[in-house]
C-alpha cells in the first residue's frame, strides 16, 4: 500500500479512535446489485416496469414508485455517511454524516447537497465539489451502509461497511461469535421481518458475496441466536456503537487501494 493511502487508514484510526463510538440502510425489490445501480440501470428498470403495466398497490407498482423516487431524490438520507479520501488533504479524508436536507459538509468546502445523488455517483459528484476548491484533487469516495448485528456475538451494535463490503466482514467487526451462538441459524431481518436465512444465506457467507450481491440495505439486521434462546434483554440490546476493530479499518485499505 502506498504512502499517501496509508496516510489515510492511519488518519481514520485516529478519528475512530477519538469518537470512541457514535450514532452509527438494504431493499430486496431490485434484486442484487441494486445499492450501487447506475441511472441508466434504473432508468432502463423503470421503463420495463411501466411497459409491463405496473399498477399501484401491486408488487411491480411499489418497485416502480421506489426506482422513480431514487432517481429524483437520490439515494442519501439522514444519518448516512460517506468515506472521503482526498490526497494531500488530511481535512477530506475522513467520514462524514448526511444531514435532514441531504447535504454533508466538508472542512474548507462547506455544503455539499447529495440531493438527485445515487450511491453510484456519489464519486464523482465529491470529485466535482471538491474541484471547486482545489485543482484537479485525486478523490476516492464510497457510501457506507449501516449494518444492526444482535445476540450471540461479543460485541452487538452497528457496524458500517461499503456496499461492496462482505456480510462475512459485519460478524468479524463484532470480534467474532460467541460459543453459544447457533450459526446455522443466522437470519437477516428487515422491518421486524425475516428476509434472508438457511441455505441462501449460508450462501452469502460461503461465496464471499458482497452486502449489495446479497441484496441487503442500511438499516437491515443480523440475528445470531444463541443455544437456548435469547432474552428479551439481549433482542433489543442492539445499541449505536460505531465499531472500530481491525476488519473495519481493513475493509477500508482495500476500497482505497482499488
Amino acid at each position: 500500500m502506498s504512502t499517501p493511502h496509508r496516510a489515510a487508514v492511519a488518519a481514520l484510526c485516529v478519528l475512530l479512535a477519538a469518537c470512541g463510538g457514535g450514532p452509527p440502510s438494504l431493499d430486496l425489490t431490485g434484486g442484487p446489485s441494486d445499492l450501487l445501480a447506475s441511472r441508466g440501470e434504473l432508468e432502463a428498470r423503470a421503463g420495463r416496469l411501466e411497459a409491463s403495466g405496473a399498477s399501484a398497490g401491486s408488487d411491480s407498482g411499489r418497485a416502480l414508485a421506489d426506482v422513480r423516487r431514487r432517481l429524483a431524490r437520490g439515494d442519501f438520507r439522514l444519518d448516512d455517511r460517506i468515506l472521503l479520501f482526498v490526497d494531500g488533504e488530511a481535512t477530506l479524508t475522513d467520514t462524514f454524516a448526511v444531514d435532514a436536507a441531504q447535504n454533508v459538509t466538508l472542512p474548507g468546502i462547506g455544503l455539499v447537497s447529495l440531493q438527485g445523488v445515487l450511491r453510484s455517483e456519489l464519486e464523482n459528484r465529491m470529485r466535482e465539489e471538491i474541484g471547486r476548491m482545489l485543482r484537479q484533487p485525486v478523490v476516492r469516495a464510497r457510501s457506507l451502509i449501516r449494518i444492526g448485528v444482535t445476540g450471540a456475538v461479543r460485541r452487538a451494535g452497528y457496524v458500517w461497511v461499503p456496499a461492496d463490503g462482505q456480510l462475512a466482514d459485519v460478524i468479524t467487526a463484532t470480534e467474532g461469535y460467541t460459543p453459544e451462538a447457533q450459526q446455522a441459524e443466522i437470519y437477516v431481518e428487515r422491518d421486524g421481518e425475516k428476509i434472508l436465512s438457511g441455505v441462501p444465506l449460508q450462501r452469502v457467507f460461503r461465496e464471499g458475496q458482497t452486502l449489495d450481491r446479497a441484496g441487503l440495505e442500511g438499516g437491515d439486521q443480523l440475528v445470531v441466536p444463541a443455544r437456548g434462546g435469547m432474552t428479551s434483554y439481549e433482542r433489543v440490546r442492539l445499541v449505536a456503537i460505531l465499531l472500530t476493530i481491525p476488519i473495519t479499518i481493513y475493509t477500508l485499505t482495500q476500497i482505497f487501494s482499488k
